[in-house]
């Protein structure tokens, strides 16, 4: 009776172990194969739309974003891990309508005075204030007639809801409170509740 009990009981763990096993398997295989499903849950995920390699200031914030993937950050403390959040770079193509749109509504969070108007540069081919465009879909129609009318880079924290239009000193910002979030310094005013995609 002892041994009986005792093989029923092996048996119970064995089809446990075999259960676990199935399960540990599975959701491994979903998140290799829709890893890209997995991304916005993990880390911030940061997308540098429009680069334009002829833009200085669109150089310098492809340089910043992918330094603080590969190197301590802060740069000043070289003990530092790097930061965390996925890049994806479109090279001379603005972002959609709908983007344009989350964007700005970034952007209006810490400047409620801003218009589409922040995303057109000071080129001399540029519309005059009284033709800038009137809606998201004018500003991509201009990104992609004449590149040169629109500023360098666009790059969005997609999770944070955080945006910077062809400002370096944005992305510095960006960077900064990831670093923060991931040093857990956010708290009071400098917390960001997010009002993004993913939020």
């Amino acid at each position: 009776m002892a041994f009986s009990a005792f093989k029923r009981s092996l048996v119970r763990k064995i089809d446990q172990y075999y259960v676990i096993e199935l399960i540990t398997h599975f959701v491994s295989s979903l998140k290799y194969q829709y890893c890209e499903n997995f991304i916005p849950l993990l880390s911030p995920r940061i997308y540098a739309f429009s680069h334009r390699p002829s833009s200085p200031p669109s150089v310098s914030a492809l340089r910043l974003l992918q330094a603080a993937l590969s190197s301590p950050y802060p740069p000043s403390n070289p003990s530092s891990p790097p930061l965390s959040f996925n890049l994806e770079v479109i090279e001379s193509k603005p972002p959609t309508s709908d983007q344009i749109s989350t964007i700005l509504s970034y952007v209006a969070q810490k400047s409620p005075s801003s218009d589409l108007s922040v995303f057109v540069s000071s080129h001399p081919s540029s519309p005059s204030p009284a033709e800038r465009p009137k809606n998201a879909h004018e500003v991509v129609r201009l990104g992609n007639e004449n590149p040169n009318m629109l500023k360098w880079p666009v790059v969005v924290d997609w999770i944070g809801g955080r945006a910077s239009i062809g400002d370096v000193d944005g992305v510095k910002g960006i960077l900064e409170a990831i670093r923060k979030e991931r040093d857990g310094e956010s708290k009071g005013e400098d917390e960001y509740q997010p009002k993004g995609w993913f939020s």
